[in-house]
């Protein structure tokens, strides 16, 4: 069998005119309903949304001096608020579109998204003073979770028979694409010229990927509609809930790596901060070999995989004040860092909470993405709090991630309970031959 997502599609008409009903995560409904090669532009058009969205989320962070210096505010701790503001807007916007808007058919919402986000691009490229463009920066986190929740879903969809966690990790490599390629570009444009220039071409990639969403998704009118009592339902899921905590305690490790790697590459390893390109892009590849990973692993092993990947997150963190003290080393951690951390977390949790959401499943994938920005708010203060205190010494700036670490292996708990409980008979298997896609007609 061909290793190609796309190639067992067929050219069974368009589904437009199919009853509505559900569609089995393993091969999703628009396998028989999509050729291959229109369903290799559909996902296409995932993978620039998700371009779109990570550089929404991302540039901003290299940019604020550039933004304070334009808009005349010089505060560092004010400037922050256009990320915290972001961040607010994702957790906003979460239940917004995956339980008021439910009722939309999943191609316009997920259309309607990116548009939302688009305006708040332009709001964040125009304003006028600091104060708009945090208006901006909230309504451009609004759909963040929704977009990355319904590519998910659209890419289960289009799954073919076995491949339906590969085809969804396909369809979100717009996340580690832009990391590694395109939001540095972005990011040294608006260093040499201007942030509105940077979030212009980041608007741009928005409008490309809601005009290829629009041409090239198909219009999945044959799945069964949801509402809103529905998808709340959720939260009564005890492997959903207890996947969103594993996620919620066990993703702050990264940014507890993260948030003072530039200070750990010089006064632990002894480099010259100028090799932080090499480092990034370093972890990019290991996103980007993470995220195909996550696929292959929870097509294979449905139960272990997530489990597999968090452990391995936790060992990585572990040894990182080892590995961090040698240059040759030191890239092995970060490569290792993205494959399990920016990589394969995010998908192999997403596959998750899908293949166990019954029926909630426009709001559990979105709500992925809500525990995952929390973890991130408490790796950021965890770090702050480890440096401000400059606890571990000569080790203070890597140490933030030990201590991700600790966090990590409890999140470790929640997710092997989980996992016991569907081995034990307990809650109900959700093996990839019996889930059900729901969306909304």
């Amino acid at each position: 069998m061909s290793d190609d997502p796309t190639a067992p599609f067929s050219a069974a008409g368009t589904g437009t005119s199919a009853s509505p009903r559900s569609a089995t995560l393993e091969g999703g409904r628009g396998a028989s309903h999509t050729t291959s090669g229109s369903a290799k532009l559909a996902i296409l058009a995932l993978i620039l949304g998700g371009i779109g969205t990570a550089c929404t989320e991302s540039a901003i962070v290299s940019l604020l001096p550039d933004v304070g210096q334009h808009l005349g505010m010089t505060t560092e701790s004010t400037l922050g608020f256009a990320i915290t503001l972001y961040m607010i807007g994702v957790v906003f916007g979460a239940p917004l579109f995956t339980v008021v808007l439910v009722h939309i058919n999943r191609k316009m919402l997920l259309i309607a998204a990116v548009a939302t986000q688009v305006v708040g691009n332009l709001l964040t490229v125009f304003a006028p003073n600091f104060w708009i463009l945090l208006v901006g920066r909230f309504l451009a986190g609004v759909p963040h979770g929704a977009i990355y929740g319904l590519m998910a879903l659209v890419g289960a969809y289009l799954a073919p028979p076995g491949k339906t966690a590969r085809t969804v990790s396909i369809s979100l490599l717009g996340l580690p694409i832009a990391n590694l390629v395109i939001v540095p570009l972005i990011t040294w444009v608006g260093q040499a010229t201007n942030y509105r220039y940077a979030f212009g071409i980041i608007a741009l990639f928005g409008t490309l990927a809601f005009a290829a969403m629009f041409a090239w998704l198909p219009a999945m009118k044959d799945l069964s509609s949801s509402n809103p009592k529905q998808e709340l339902g959720l939260f009564k899921n005890r492997q959903v809930v207890l996947t969103l905590l594993a996620g919620l305690i066990g993703f702050g490790g990264l940014y507890g790596f993260l948030s003072y790697i530039t200070r750990t590459v010089d006064t632990i390893t002894g480099m010259n901060p100028n090799v932080m390109p090499f480092v990034m892009m370093v972890i990019g590849i290991g996103a980007l070999v993470g995220t195909l990973l996550a696929g292959q692993l929870s097509d294979r092993v449905p139960e272990a995989a997530f489990p597999t990947i968090m452990g391995s997150f936790v060992v990585v963190l572990a040894v990182s004040p080892l590995l961090v003290q040698n240059s040759i080393t030191l890239f092995i951690e970060v490569f290792l860092v993205g494959v399990f951390g920016t990589g394969a977390f995010s998908p192999a949790m997403q596959v998750r909470l899908i293949r166990h959401a019954g029926e909630s499943q426009n709001l559990a994938s979105a709500m992925n993405h809500v525990s995952l920005c929390l973890a991130n708010v408490i790796g950021s203060f965890l770090s702050t709090q480890v440096v401000h205190r400059q606890l571990g010494g000569e080790f203070m700036y890597i140490l933030p991630a030990v201590f991700g670490a600790v966090l990590g292996a409890i999140g470790l708990v929640f997710l092997l309970s989980a996992v016991y409980l569907v081995k034990s008979g307990k809650d109900a298997a959700a093996s990839a031959d019996s889930i059900t896609v729901k969306g909304a007609v």
